[in-house]
């Protein structure tokens, strides 16, 4: 079914560029577009999708250097509806980087 309602949307807008590119007069358009078409993808599980994540508990001794980090916590995301033919997820983290220590986010 989407990729029904895609190429429908494609033709829509081919058809509606050309519509536009011939009342524009005699120049030459040319355009390369490209993209892919893919199977569904998966859902976040509702019980994934908000969760608070213990990191533990430490001393203030345990942080005597500057740039010292904690250890590493779990952190299970359960996905759900996946096409068949996925057989792997990928996951990214986004945040504003920390200016003492770029390589963690705030």
């Amino acid at each position: 079914m989407k990729k029904k309602t895609i190429f429908q949307c494609v033709i829509l807008f081919f058809s509606i560029l050309n519509i536009h590119v011939g009342m524009a007069g005699p120049e030459q358009v040319s355009m390369h577009i490209y993209g892919n078409v893919v199977d569904q993808g998966c859902d976040v599980a509702t019980k994934s999708a908000l969760q608070n994540i213990h990191i533990g508990d430490f001393n203030i001794s345990d942080f005597q250097a500057a740039n010292t980090v904690s250890t590493a916590a779990d952190l299970n995301i359960d996905i759900t509806g996946c096409a068949a033919s996925i057989t792997g997820a990928d996951v990214l983290f986004s945040g504003e980087a920390d200016t003492l220590t770029p390589h963690c986010s705030n």
